[in-house]
């Protein structure tokens, strides 16, 4: 009886002991699933990737093919993704400079796509200025991400994406 029951708790041991598996890995959004988190009154979509780093673009594949991507550079600091809502979008983009007081037109596409932007060298302000317009709707929003808090800053207008 004793034999019985040592086999018996060997055997329900070794069952306890199977490979573990792997949790599936939740899929990507698709671009249509994004559009559909827009709310009515958002315009564009945008990722923070990071301080002078765009590796983690390649998450973000399923979205934009980051080899193609065109990266504005306004100046060495963060970096984001933007997706206009709309493909027909016009962009223009500006270097902002608060301490003169100047501010530069860098980019104008009048039927723009996702691009990476990369700017803010400083955490005092924002240096890049973003204006999307599309049907006589315009917004303009200069991202930046908090550095008290860790939130993206993007105004009402925008749909944070970073994963």
């Amino acid at each position: 009886m004793k034999k019985l029951f040592c086999l018996l708790g060997a055997a329900l041991c070794l069952a306890g002991c199977s490979p573990a598996q792997a949790p599936e890995a939740l899929p990507s959004p698709t671009p249509a699933e994004i559009a559909a988190d827009f709310a009515p009154d958002q315009l564009y979509g945008v990722a923070f990737l990071g301080w002078q780093d765009q590796t983690a673009l390649e998450s973000y594949r399923d979205l934009a093919d980051p080899d193609t991507l065109p990266v504005y550079h306004i100046s060495a600091g963060e970096c984001y993704l933007i997706l206009p809502r709309y493909a027909d979008m016009s962009l223009r983009l500006y270097a902002d400079d608060p301490v003169a007081g100047t501010r530069t037109l860098v980019v104008e596409d009048p039927a723009c796509g996702p691009f990476v932007l990369e700017c803010n060298v400083s955490d005092l302000y924002p240096d890049a200025v973003v204006e999307l317009s599309r049907e006589g709707q315009s917004v303009s929003f200069s991202p930046w991400h908090s550095l008290k808090d860790g939130t993206l800053q993007l105004g009402e207008e925008g749909l944070d994406l970073t994963r």
